[in-house]
């Protein structure tokens, strides 16, 4: 089976956007600035030791399927900004903005990355189409 991606403190970039939007949707207050430091890594402890999964502060295998959250068409908050910033930074789709919501051109996006990516292009945003961006396999 494809693993997740291992994502620790001092880790930085797109994977580490990506946790504290998705963080943030889960209710944590945290900055989103793609640097893994004290305050991401606090979120995490607690999102592990709240969810009652191995309390590591590294985001993997266990951690990430429980923090991921399933998205479509219509969908709103940190978790689309997640899929959003993803899309248009890591995989160039420019028509894409950040703002939270789940609208057309979120849509067609994720469809063409599902394709890409030979996952069924439905639009929906499950655990493997997660894993697909998130693994950065271009």
């Amino acid at each position: 089976a494809v693993s997740w991606p291992i994502v620790s403190r001092g880790a930085a970039g797109e994977r580490v956007v990506t946790i504290q939007y998705l963080l943030g949707q889960r209710g944590y207050r945290l900055a989103v600035d793609g640097l893994f430091g004290p305050a991401t890594q606090a979120a995490v402890l607690s999102f592990q030791r709240r969810n009652k999964i191995v309390v590591s502060g590294v985001v993997g295998n266990i951690t990430w399927p429980k923090l991921v959250v399933t998205l479509r068409l219509h969908s709103r908050g940190g978790a689309v900004r997640a899929l959003q910033h993803q899309l248009r930074y890591a995989y160039g789709h420019r028509s894409v903005v950040v703002d939270g919501y789940f609208g057309q051109k979120t849509l067609a996006a994720v469809k063409i990355f599902q394709r890409n990516h030979k996952l069924t292009a439905d639009g929906v945003v499950g655990n493997a189409t997660w894993k697909a961006l998130v693994r950065g396999d271009r």
